[in-house]
């Protein structure tokens, strides 16, 4: 994995979240996908996986402070999560977004600067 500089805790926590979501919109069975690939001087990590995918326009407002995309599909929880992937990510100079993929889920790639000794 390229050595991305920041605050371990922050760092661990995005992976679990984004794991969270990514197996709680998977169906049983299903399939869950993890990549970390080196751009130049980013690393993009890549959860994807194979469940019902992200309603068109909610691309952006999944990121939201408390905003559920459908009630009936998800359960518990307060809405948070991937708001605070953002925070995290944005706090370590990065970009996050989230997009369907070819089997019809959801991707989220976090974007982020690689460790640089000299900042």
């Amino acid at each position: 994995m390229p050595p991305v500089g920041g605050d371990p805790d922050s760092l661990s926590q995005l992976v679990w979240i984004l794991l969270d979501k990514a197996i709680k919109f998977s169906a049983d069975g299903g399939n869950v996908w993890v990549t970390v690939t080196q751009r130049g001087d980013r690393a993009q990590l890549n959860v994807s996986d194979d469940g019902t995918g992200i309603r068109p326009g909610d691309e952006r407002r999944i990121f939201e402070r408390f905003y559920r995309a459908d009630e009936a599909r998800i359960g518990g929880g307060a809405g948070l999560g991937l708001a605070i992937a953002m925070t995290i990510v944005q706090a370590h100079g990065g970009a996050i977004v989230a997009a369907n993929n070819a089997t019809g889920g959801a991707s989220v790639v976090a974007d982020l600067p690689l460790f640089s000794p000299t900042s």
